[in-house]
Parts: structure tokens; sequence; C-alpha cells
């Protein structure tokens, strides 16, 4: 579409018929369509249709053929071969033209396309005709286009051709080989590029890598945020928990520390009033252990009846004094085991303060 151009009354008309035909690239030989694929596979840039003009020359006939309006239709209706209608930018390229447009028909209604198509009613059409409004009637008979959607732009508009122009003249730019060496060049230079963009799309990976990581590691933190705030909540209910564990066991320590002192203070006095029982009755034991000794000399020196009852004394005396020596005995047992119970008492006093001083140590800690 860039190697002509139109009038503007045919713009949607040979946009809507020629369609992608309009598109194509134009080239003369076949060896000159073998270079540019080369050159789309090389740079990735794409696909493209070409038109080869040493291709179509069988078509130049048909092409210079003279147009001559369809008999059998009404004097009023405007028709022209679209094809006659575009001024090509350079001669050699109208055959490419009529490749893409053939004999197509151009009128202003669909009533006058009709009669066109269909001459003198017949029920076979015998020309393919589009509308200025993009309404085909195709050769089979098929009718499409027209509605809301309009094609248009296909080609430039009007006798200066609006729109830029895309034609590669070799004779202006010099030589073939001038050419190609423009064209490595932009070639090189698009290779620079490319290796540039292909650098700033890896970094942009890494940036994205990276901002995903951050992403992440933001997530992960949060999770960890939140956990360590319930631990917190728990170490502070647990706090709280041991301050008052901790004040119902120094109650307990103190009431432990109390009856403690109460048991000691107790076994002192049981203690005191045995030894007490246990000094009277040694002293008793001595007494009883001098008058047997006494009793004993003095029976040495009589006889008789008066030994008779001194010995009788001796006797009860002596049994006294075993008596004495059992009760001692006891008083040393009941003492021996108050003694063990008194040393008892002191190491459950030792461990209370113990208890204590741990518990004092574990606060401070905690504090």
């Amino acid at each position: 579409g860039d190697l002509g151009y139109i009038d503007a009354k045919f713009d949607v008309a040979v946009s809507t018929v020629a369609k992608k035909h309009l598109e194509s690239v134009v080239v003369q030989t076949t060896d000159d369509a073998n270079k540019c694929v080369a050159f789309l596979k090389r740079t990735s840039a794409g696909v493209a249709t070409f038109v080869i003009l040493d291709q179509i020359k069988y078509l130049t006939h048909k092409a210079n053929t003279e147009f001559r309006r369809p008999e059998g239709i009404g004097q009023e209706i405007e028709v022209h071969r679209i094809y006659d209608c575009i001024t090509a930018e350079r001669e050699q390229f109208k055959l490419a033209f009529y490749w893409a447009l053939s004999d197509t028909l151009v009128t202003s209604t669909i009533a006058h396309a009709t009669e066109i198509a269909f001459p003198g009613g017949s029920g076979t059409a015998k020309h393919k005709v589009v509308t200025f409004n993009g309404e085909v009637i195709d050769k089979v008979g098929t009718m499409a286009g027209g509605g809301n959607q309009i094609i248009k732009g296909g080609m430039r508009i009007g006798k200066n051709g609006m729109g830029t122009s895309r034609v590669v003249d070799a004779g202006k730019e010099g030589t073939i080989a001038e050419i190609e060496k423009k064209l490595r060049k932009e070639e090189r230079e698009l290779e620079e590029k490319q290796v540039l963009y292909d650098t700033r799309r890896r970094d942009l990976m890494k940036m994205e890598d990276e901002v995903a990581r951050i992403k992440s590691s933001v997530i992960d933190a949060s999770r960890r945020h939140a956990k360590i705030q319930m631990d917190l909540e728990a170490i502070e209910r647990s706090w709280e928990g041991i301050q008052e564990r901790k004040k119902q066991a120094a109650q307990e320590l103190t009431s432990a520390e109390k009856a403690a002192k109460v048991d000691k203070d107790k076994l002192e006095k049981e203690i005191g009033v045995w030894e007490k029982k246990l000094a009277s009755a040694k002293e008793e034991a001595e007494e009883v252990t001098t008058a047997v000794e006494n009793l004993k000399v003095q029976m040495d020196g009589i006889g008789g009846e008066q030994v008779k009852n001194q010995r009788n004394k001796v006797e009860a005396l002596s049994s006294r004094l075993d008596e004495i020596g059992d009760e001692m005995l006891k008083i040393e047992v009941v003492l021996e085991s108050k003694q063990k119970e008194m040393d008892k008492a002191e190491k459950s006093i030792e461990k209370v303060k113990e208890a204590l001083e741990e518990a004092e140590k574990k606060k401070e800690k905690l504090e």
C-alpha cells in the first residue's frame, strides 16, 4: 500500500478488498526475496509475505487491457476498475497492485453493486464488486463487509500521496554493495541494541527476583514478628503465673519456716526437760551408789540380825540402782531421738532458707 496512492473516496473499498495484500513486501527477484527472508530470520524481526515481480509478469497483458464498462447497467451508475484508480509510485509496481486487486470493480452503493455483479438480473455473478463503504459481492455471489467495522488506511491518500513511502531505490542510494554495507551497519547497530536489551532484560529479571525475595523476606519477618508477639504475650502470662506462684511459695515457705522454728523450740524444751531428768537420775544413782558403799563398809564391822537388815537395804538399794540405770538408759534413748529430730528440724530450716534464696535469684534474673 505504500507504493502508490488513491483518491480518498476509494480508501475503504481498496483497503477492504485487498486487505493483507497491501501489507506484502514487493521485490524484483527471487534472490531478493531470499535475502529478505534470511535477514528476518537472522534478526528475529518477524515474518512477511513477498510479491516477486519477476514471477507475476504473466499478468502484464491483463493489467494493461483497457477496462470496458459492463453491459446491461444504467448509464447513471458510476463504476471503475479499482486497479485503474491507483497511481503507482513507479510503473513497475503497478503489476503488484493488479496481482492484489485483479479486475475488481468499485461503485457507490450496494444497489449499484448488485446491478453490476448480476447484469440484466441474471442469477450468476459476472464481476467482483466493492462499494465505497466496503460492501463486497464476490464472483460466487456471496456478500460481505459493510456494517460498523470499517477498514481503511491501506494506501496513501490523494494525489500528493499522504503517508510515507518505503521504497528502497538502488539508483538513489547507490550500488547494491553500498546498500548491503549500510544494511550490515544497521544490523550491527541492531545487534548492539539487542545485546543492550538482553542485558537490561537480565538486570530487570534480577531486580524482579530480588524484589520477590525481599517480599518473601518481609512476609517471613511479619510471620516471625507475629510469632514473637504471641511468645511475648505467653511469657507475660507465664510471668504473672510465676509471680503468683512465687507469692504462694513465699507464703508457704514462711509458714514452713515458722512451723520448723516452733518444732525446734518445742524439741529444745523437751530435750531440756529430759536432760534435767537425766541429771537427776545420775545424781540419785550417785547417792545410791554412795549409800551402798557405806552399807558394805558397815556390814564388814557388824554381824547377826543387823547384817541381815543391812543386806536387805543393800539389795533394795541395788534394785533401785538398777531401776535408775534403766531409767537413765531410756532417757538417753529419748534424748538421742530428740536430738535426731532436732537435726532434722535444723536441716528443714536450712532447706527453707535455700529455697527462699533460690527464689530470690530467679526473681532477679526475670526482672
